[in-house]
């Protein structure tokens, strides 16, 4: 999937080496990273999805972020990327998502819950 930032279009690609590095990178599986939110967590979803075809790191992974949103583009815009990428890459397809208890929400849990929202909905 294709992801324009600053001009600069990235490969945005959730391989099972991405997804066993956001797992190892969160130290949670997959399945939980879905009831936890925030910057932190668009972060690394970022990196992981760009991995494979850039040089990024978690620091790169927040500039692009901020810079993203700096290009008037919402937290919502780039995480409903986000899901698509990972939805196209089948893990979510693989599995039946329950829908995890969720805890006093941070300031930024609706970004994950919102990025799988329709896709748990739909599994």
């Amino acid at each position: 999937m294709k992801l324009e930032i600053g001009g600069k279009i990235y490969e945005l690609e959730f391989t099972i080496n991405a997804v066993c590095d956001f797992e190892e990178l969160t130290k949670q599986p997959l399945i939980q990273s879905l009831s936890v939110g925030g910057y932190r967590s668009l972060r690394v979803w970022l990196m992981c999805g760009l991995i494979g075809h850039h040089k990024v790191t978690l620091k790169k992974a927040g500039e692009l972020v901020q810079q993203y949103l700096n290009e008037n583009h919402s937290i919502d815009d780039l995480s409903a990327i986000i899901g698509d990428a990972v939805e196209q890459a089948g893990f979510l397809k693989a599995q039946a998502l329950p829908q995890l208890p969720q805890k006093r929400e941070n300031p930024c849990a609706k970004f994950t819950r919102k990025l799988f929202k329709r896709r748990t909905n739909q599994a």
